[in-house]
């Protein structure tokens, strides 16, 4: 039994060592990206999803170039999104797209009422 149990867990060697070459991106990465997540939550809640694209394109391209390491492409639902709140909320009625996801991880992470916009009038 102990041997097909051993032989079963090989598999999740591969496994364990993919996850920890991500978390090890991750890990250097976080500096930028929680900077970047910060001003976006901080001052980009009332703006436009172009606009906050933009805003955090530049945003990364300055830390880049201040030698701050960041991940290549932001976004805000892989920084501070939690899967099972973002489900949630989907099931819930939460549109399922990239700005209606963010606006809820604004309003979620905030700690007073941010501004936040709602093109397609959906909120409640």
């Amino acid at each position: 039994r102990a041997e097909a149990l051993i032989e079963s867990l090989g598999g999740e060697k591969g496994r364990w060592s993919v996850n920890a070459e991500t978390l090890t991106g991750d890990y250097v990465n976080l500096t930028g990206d929680v900077i970047v997540a910060s001003g976006l939550l901080a001052y980009l809640g009332a703006f436009t999803p172009d606009f906050r694209e933009s805003a955090a394109k530049g945003w990364c391209a300055v830390a880049k170039e201040m030698a701050i390491p960041g991940s290549a492409e932001f976004a805000l639902q892989t920084i501070l999104g939690e899967p099972v709140k973002i489900r949630s909320w989907t099931i819930c009625g939460l549109p399922n797209d990239a700005f209606s996801i963010e606006n809820g991880i604004i309003v979620d992470k905030s700690r007073r009422w941010p501004l936040c916009i709602d093109p397609q009038g959906q909120a409640n």
